[in-house]
């Protein structure tokens, strides 16, 4: 302690002030300086009184009585909130904890709001078509006739040809077919895997019956689209399939199709990709077309394939059907086209994950119940009702805008799944909030009861 005083005591010894003005000064004539110590003793003397009256911390003060006063709200809102996300996980669960999970029948299709997306941007009057892919339509062609197809490509000098053709077994007079495989520039072949149950890697399915031929070395890519079942919508491709024992010339991995058609036609591309680092990787459906030519058009319109990457396949093949988010029947090589664009064209949709999904929904629901228990009694009901419009219409519009725009998907169906049950819970934390007042009662009563006896 050094013994100086505060302020306030200092003015004290030289002034009494029980009222906010400091204690008269005659006024006489005197000279400037004198004037000057008078003008500044007052004006001490007025910042000492104020400075006693409003106190620095009085701010803070208020602060902390208004943050007393909205913890319990507070605690409430918390605790509601949680209660839903309980009740969104419980409840949920054989739905797979999703709201689109309503709109589906697992054992028919399915659907999730990446659909409702790519729909909405696939109905556009805009489409644009890719200068980079073709796809050849062979139409059923037997081996004769994709061979025929196939003595062409070296005319066109492709940048890569996808051929999504297996020839398991071989046939009298392949010796045409062989011939004019060894011959196609950059061609890539397909090969079918099966999933091994548990360790979640693959064994050979079907493969060309040359492909192990020391004489030919055709980079190979698996055909396999990943589903959960029979008739899954198609929105993802695999990059890579990991393998129980090696073929031909793949050891612990094989690329999928479209990776090793990018591989083959855009190297630099396909390590954008594998920079990327994920197993499954979105499928950019919407407004994009491809020009498809019959074998018998490719002479008339060689200067739109001379150079291209050129995917040859079936586009009509009942038994290669799929549904997809655009449409309800889409051919394997017209998917493999999808997938490859997005590859080609750096159109790779980047998802928040289910955790940043579930924090989004919970901070969400967190700021409506809140609201809702700030809110007056009377009006409550309108106001969360229009709350509730409104934000399903921002969260639909701020959805598709970030896809259509940004290729950014966010999954709203857990914010309304939550906002859904925290209406819910607040129900039930008001019902339980009841029964526990009430049982409080009744026990402090009992004591009291006690006590008088």
């Amino acid at each position: 302690m050094t013994g100086r005083k505060p302020p306030t005591t200092i003015c004290r010894r030289f002034f009494n002030y029980n009222t906010l003005l400091p204690p008269p000064i005659i006024l006489v004539k005197s000279a400037p300086l004198q004037q000057n110590i008078f003008s500044f003793v007052t004006k001490i003397t007025y910042l000492c009184i104020s400075f006693e009256k409003t106190p620095v911390k009085a701010p803070v003060k208020a602060s902390m009585k208004t943050l007393k006063h909205m913890a319990p709200k507070l605690l409430k809102a918390l605790g509601i909130t949680i209660l839903a996300f309980i009740l969104s996980t419980v409840l949920m669960r054989p739905f797979s904890f999703s709201a689109s999970a309503f709109l589906s029948n697992p054992e028919k299709s399915d659907f999730a709001i990446t659909d409702f997306y790519s729909i909405v941007a696939d109905s556009r009057p805009v489409r644009t078509i890719d200068d980079d892919i073709v796809v050849i339509n062979l139409n059923g062609l037997d081996r004769e006739g994709i061979a025929q197809v196939l003595e062409l490509m070296p005319l066109l000098s492709p940048a890569a040809v996808g051929l999504d053709v297996a020839f398991v077994e071989p046939r009298d007079n392949d010796s045409r077919l062989l011939a004019a495989i060894a011959g196609c520039p950059n061609l890539v072949m397909p090969v079918a895997l099966n999933q091994n149950s548990g360790n979640g890697r693959f064994s050979l399915g079907e493969i060309s019956f040359f492909a192990d031929s020391t004489a030919r070395h055709v980079p190979l890519g698996a055909t396999n689209l990943p589903t959960r079942y029979a008739k899954s919508t198609i929105r993802e491709f695999r990059t890579f399939f990991p393998i129980n024992h090696s073929i031909v010339n793949y050891t612990d991995s094989i690329p999928s199709f479209v990776v090793a058609v990018a591989q083959t036609a855009r190297p630099s591309l396909a390590e954008v990709l594998a920079r990327r680092g994920n197993t499954l990787e979105m499928i950019n459906y919407p407004s994009r077309s491809f020009r498809i030519f019959n074998p018998e058009e490719i002479a008339g319109n060689a200067h739109l394939m001379a150079g291209k990457i050129l995917l040859l396949g079936d586009t009509d093949d009942l038994a290669d059907m799929h549904a997809t988010p655009v449409t309800s029947t889409m051919s394997g090589v017209m998917i493999h086209a999808h997938a490859l664009s997005t590859i080609i064209h750096n159109g790779y949709l980047d998802s928040f994950t289910k955790a940043q999904n579930l924090t989004l929904a919970f901070a969400l629901c967190l700021i409506i119940v809140l609201t809702s228990v700030m809110l007056p009694i009377g009006i409550k009901g309108l106001i969360m009702r229009i709350m509730q419009v409104a934000f399903l219409y921002f969260a639909v519009r701020l959805g598709y805008s970030l896809f259509l725009d940004h290729n950014m998907v966010i999954d709203f169906s857990y914010a309304l799944l939550m906002l859904a049950f925290g209406l819910f819970a607040c129900d039930i934390w008001i019902g339980l909030t009841n029964i526990w007042l009430g049982l409080r009662r009744r026990y402090r009563k009992l004591v009291a009861a006690r006590a008088q006896l």
